[in-house]
C-alpha cells in the first residue's frame, strides 16, 4: 500500500489576493495562482494524498520539500496519544530540526520534576506540566490545606482543608493525567542538605516556596548546586534565572547583585524575617500568567531548547506589563562563585541568633 501524505495540523495558511501563503514555524511558502482547483486539492490533501500524487503536482511537491507534509498515522489506541493529539501537533513543527514528535513526547513523559512548595503559582505550574505530558514528579511541602488557599490554588477544594498539601495535590495530579507517578514529601525545609536526596537523579527542580525569604532560595540553589540538577527558581512576579550548567548565573547571583547594589539588603532581610508573617493579598491571575511562563521554561528546557531566563530575570509588574532583567553570574556568589571568603554573605546569614 502506497505512503499516504497530509497537511502538518500546524501549518498556518492566510489568502491574499490570488495567493495562499503557508507557514510552518519560521518557513513559508507562497502558492500561487490559487484557484477553487487548488483549494478542493488542499481540501483533499487534509485527508491524504499517495507520495505518487503529490509528486505529480507542483505546488504540493514544493511543500513536501519544505517539510510541510508528514505521512498519515495509523490508528493507535494508545490513550496516551488520543489524550495528547494537539500536543503532538504542536510539537510536529520541531520535527523539522530531526527528532519525531513522538520522541519528544516521550522525552516529556520520562522527565522528573522535583516541585519545591505548593502554593497558589505552583498549582498553575503543575497543571501546565500535566497537559504537557510531563510524566515523573516529587513534590515537597510541609503544610496543610487552609480556606485562604483556594482563592489561588486549582489542586485544592474545601473538603480538602486541614489535610496534607502533597497528598491533596497528588490525588488531584493523579486524578487528572492517572498515567503520571508522583512521590510525596511532607517536609518543611531547613536546610539544603533535607534536599540532596530528592534533586539527586531529578531532571529539573523547580523552587516555587517563598518561606523563609530568600533562604529558602539558597537552600534550594546550594543542593542543586551540589547535586548538579537544573534548577529554576520563581515567585509570583519573579522568575529566574535559570541554571542549567556552571557557567549559568544561579538565583544566589540575583542576591548578590541586590547586595552589591544595597550593602544593607541582608540586615533588612534580617529584621523582616524578625517579623510576624503577614497577610500579602493575592490575585489569581498573577499566579496563572506566572505559573504559564514557568511551565513553558520548564518544558523549554526538557525539550532541549534554551529558556528564556538563561543569566536574566523575568518579572510581571502590578499593571501586568512583563520583562526582563539582566542577572550575568557574579563571581561573589556565595553558592557557585569563585571568590571564596571575599564571596558576599548569604541569605543565611540573617538566621543566625534567631
Amino acid at each position: 500500500m502506497d505512503t499516504k501524505l497530509r497537511l502538518r495540523g500546524r501549518v498556518q495558511m492566510i489568502w491574499v489576493d490570488d495567493a495562499l501563503l503557508l507557514s510552518l514555524g519560521a518557513t513559508r511558502v507562497r502558492v500561487a495562482p490559487f484557484t477553487d482547483k487548488e483549494l478542493a486539492e488542499l481540501h483533499e490533501l487534509r485527508s491524504g494524498f499517495t507520495a505518487d500524487q503529490v509528486a505529480g503536482v507542483p505546488w504540493m511537491s514544493r511543500l513536501y520539500g519544505a517539510g510541510f507534509l508528514e505521512e498519515c498515522a495509523s490508528a493507535s489506541s494508545d490513550p496516551d496519544l488520543a489524550r495528547f493529539d494537539r500536543l503532538l501537533h504542536f510539537l510536529s513543527e520541531m520535527e523539522l530540526s530531526g527528532e519525531s514528535r513522538f520522541t519528544l513526547l516521550r522525552r516529556l513523559h520520562d522527565a522528573h520534576c522535583v516541585i519545591v512548595g505548593l502554593g497558589g503559582l505552583a498549582s498553575w505550574v503543575v497543571y501546565n506540566l500535566l497537559c504537557c505530558g510531563v510524566g515523573r514528579f516529587t513534590v515537597i511541602d510541609g503544610d496543610v490545606v487552609e480556606m485562604s488557599n483556594l482563592n489561588r490554588s486549582i489542586l485544592f477544594s474545601e473538603a480538602d482543608v486541614g489535610r496534607p498539601k502533597v497528598t491533596v495535590a497528588a490525588e488531584a495530579m493523579r486524578r487528572f493525567y492517572p498515567s503520571i507517578e508522583v512521590t510525596t514529601r511532607q517536609l518543611t525545609v531547613t536546610c539544603q542538605e533535607e534536599l540532596l536526596p530528592e534533586f539527586d537523579g531529578a531532571d529539573l527542580v523547580l523552587s516555587l516556596a517563598d518561606q523563609p525569604p530568600w533562604v529558602i532560595k539558597e537552600w534550594i540553589t546550594a543542593a542543586a548546586q551540589r547535586t548538579k540538577t537544573p534548577a529554576l527558581l520563581a515567585n509570583g512576579s519573579r522568575v529566574g534565572p535559570f541554571r542549567r550548567e556552571e557557567s549559568d548565573a544561579c538565583a544566589m547571583c540575583d542576591w548578590s547583585h541586590q547586595m552589591e547594589r544595597q550593602p544593607l539588603y541582608g540586615d533588612l532581610l534580617r529584621r523582616q524575617i524578625r517579623l510576624p508573617r503577614g497577610s500579602s493579598g493575592a490575585l489569581s491571575p498573577y499566579g496563572s500568567m506566572t505559573g504559564g511562563f514557568v511551565a513553558m521554561e520548564a518544558v523549554r528546557h526538557l525539550l532541549g531548547l534554551e529558556p528564556a531566563t538563561l543569566n536574566r530575570v523575568w518579572r510581571l509588574a502590578s499593571d501586568f506589563t512583563a520583562g526582563f532583567d539582566p542577572c550575568a553570574k557574579n563571581p561573589r556568589c556565595g553558592v557557585c562563585g569563585t571568590a571564596g571568603e571575599q564571596a558576599l554573605p548569604l541569605p543565611s546569614r540573617s538566621l543566625e541568633g534567631l
